[in-house]
């Protein structure tokens, strides 16, 4: 078996496991006062899964020792929406964050948990900053053209 510790922002301890050649990630809370938030996490990351392609959940529970919540998950290796749409030319992406758009709103109508409400503001605030990322982008790549 083999264990790495994995960067994230999510205030959690993040590890890829290597168990018989395959790959799965471990996420805990930092401390039990943070359970209720990775909870909420794995919802939101289990609703998105019938929009998106998400890694599945295998088992979640609390650790007998510490009472901190986990979560172990298939490991998905991929890319952030942010980091992946500036690969490509400002029509390409403002294309890829409509298609985001028109997923999202053609889904939403078969959701109306509280929950899924709260993770549906979460989700337009991360596609809004994506798109304003991407408007600074196109503004500034059209300053460069026009200061030649």
């Amino acid at each position: 078996m083999k264990i790495n510790l994995l960067r994230g922002n999510s205030g959690c301890k993040i590890y890829k496991v290597n168990i018989l050649h395959k790959e799965f990630v471990i996420k805990i809370s930092s401390r039990a006062s943070f359970n209720n938030t990775l909870k909420c996490q794995k919802e939101k990351q289990q609703t998105y899964s019938k929009i998106f392609k998400t890694p599945k959940v295998f088992i979640s529970g609390y650790l007998p020792h510490n009472c901190k919540y986990f979560i172990l998950m298939e490991y998905i290796c991929g890319s952030k929406l942010s980091d992946i749409i500036f690969l490509y030319n400002y029509n390409y992406g403002k294309k890829i964050l409509n298609n985001f758009f028109n997923v999202y709103i053609t889904n939403i109508k078969f959701n109306f948990s509280n929950n899924f409400i709260s993770n549906n503001f979460i989700f337009i605030n991360k596609i809004e900053n994506v798109a304003m990322k991407l408007e600074k982008f196109n503004f500034s790549n059209n300053e460069k053209l026009h200061n030649k």
